[in-house]
C-alpha cells in the first residue's frame, strides 16, 4: 500500500496530464480555423504579415442578403480592395438610397457593407490549434490600432519582441463590450524555433485575389490564399440569382437597372501604410449590432416582410 506522499505525487502527475490534455483540446465552438473571443478573458498573439501581405491585417467588407433562409453573404470588392474594384451591390445600395422610399432605404441599410479586419493570430489558451484567423470589427481593431500607434508598444506582432494582447468580452447583443490591453512584458511568438517556423508556414496569406470563371486559372491564382473576390459581372449575376422563388405577380417594370461594366481581374495589394491614429472613440461593431437586432423578439414583422419582398422584387431581372 502506497504512502500518503506517493498518493499525493500521483495526483499531481495526473493533474499535470489533465492540464496538458485540456491545453491541446479546442473547447470553443465554431472551428473552421477562425478565432472568436469567448465571454471573459482571452489572450492572443497577432502574427506578422506572411506571403504577399504588406501588413499584418487585411480589411474585408461583406454584404449580407436579408430575407433569405441561409443569409447569403458576398464579399465586397470595393471595400476589400480599398476602392480599386467596383462592386455591383454597392451600386445597387446607392440606387436604393436615391429612391428615397421607406422600403428601399431599409433594404439599403440591410445590404450595407459590414466591416472586418482579418489577421492571423495564436490563441495562447489553445496554442496546439496553431494559427487562426481573427476577424475583429471596428471596435476591437480600433483598440489594437491605438496600441500600434503608441510609441511604448509599436510592433506588437514582432516574432521576437512582440506583445500578447488580452481581450476581455462581456455583455450580450447591444450591450456587448470589448476591452483590449497589452500584456505587461514582451515575448517571442514561440520559444521553440521549430514551432515558430511551423506557425509562420501555416499562417494564411490574406491578400485578396480576384478570381475568374476559369478553374485552371483560378487554381494557380488562389494557391496559398484564402480570401477570394468575385469579378463584377459574375458577382452581379450571383447577386441577382440568389433568390429564385420570386412571386409571379411582381412587376418587372419596378426593378431598377444597375451598372454592367466589369473591371479586369487582378490580384489586389496595398501600396502604402495607413496613417496611425490614436483612438479616441470608435463606432459600434456592426456585426454585433446586426446579430443583436436579429435576436430581438419584438422585431417589426410588417417592416421585415416589406424589406424581404422589396429584395425579391429588385434582385431579379
Amino acid at each position: 500500500m502506497g504512502t500518503g506522499k506517493d498518493v499525493k505525487s500521483a495526483r499531481v502527475d495526473r493533474l499535470a496530464m489533465l492540464r496538458d490534455k485540456l491545453a491541446k483540446t479546442d473547447l470553443r465552438s465554431g472551428g473552421g480555423g477562425f478565432f472568436s473571443p469567448p465571454d471573459g478573458r482571452s489572450v492572443i498573439r497577432i502574427m506578422p504579415e506572411v506571403g504577399e501581405m504588406q501588413f499584418f491585417y487585411q480589411q474585408v467588407g461583406s454584404h449580407m442578403l436579408p430575407g433569405s433562409e441561409n443569409r447569403k453573404q458576398f464579399y465586397c470588392p470595393n471595400f476589400t480592395s480599398e476602392g480599386e474594384l467596383d462592386c455591383p451591390i454597392c451600386d445597387y445600395v446607392e440606387e436604393l438610397k436615391r429612391s428615397g422610399d421607406k422600403a428601399s432605404l431599409a433594404l439599403a441599410s440591410a445590404l450595407r457593407v459590414k466591416r472586418k479586419f482579418w489577421m492571423n493570430v495564436i490563441d495562447r489558451d489553445h496554442e496546439s490549434v496553431g494559427p487562426q484567423i481573427f476577424t475583429p470589427g471596428v471596435m476591437v481593431f480600433g483598440q489594437i490600432s491605438s496600441l500600434i500607434s503608441d510609441p511604448d508598444y509599436g510592433d506588437i506582432f514582432d516574432v521576437d519582441k512582440g506583445i500578447d494582447i488580452i481581450i476581455e468580452r462581456k455583455g450580450k447583443n447591444l450591450e456587448t463590450e470589448y476591452q483590449v490591453k497589452p500584456r505587461r512584458d514582451s515575448s517571442p511568438l514561440s520559444e521553440d524555433e521549430d514551432t515558430l517556423n511551423e506557425w509562420l508556414e501555416k499562417a494564411r496569406d490574406l491578400t485578396p485575389v480576384e478570381v475568374s470563371d476559369d478553374p485552371e486559372e483560378d487554381k494557380e491564382l488562389t494557391k496559398g490564399h484564402i480570401l477570394f473576390i468575385v469579378p463584377y459581372d459574375r458577382l452581379k449575376r450571383e447577386f441577382e440569382n440568389v433568390d429564385s422563388d420570386v412571386d409571379s405577380d411582381e412587376d418587372e417594370d419596378d426593378r431598377p437597372v444597375r451598372k454592367t461594366a466589369a473591371p479586369s481581374r487582378r490580384i489586389v495589394s496595398k501600396t502604402s501604410a495607413p496613417a496611425p491614429k490614436r483612438r479616441v472613440a470608435v463606432e459600434p461593431e456592426e456585426e454585433d449590432l446586426e446579430d443583436a437586432i436579429e435576436e430581438e423578439e419584438d422585431e417589426d414583422e410588417v417592416q421585415k416582410e416589406m424589406v424581404t419582398r422589396t429584395a425579391r422584387r429588385h434582385l431579379r431581372r
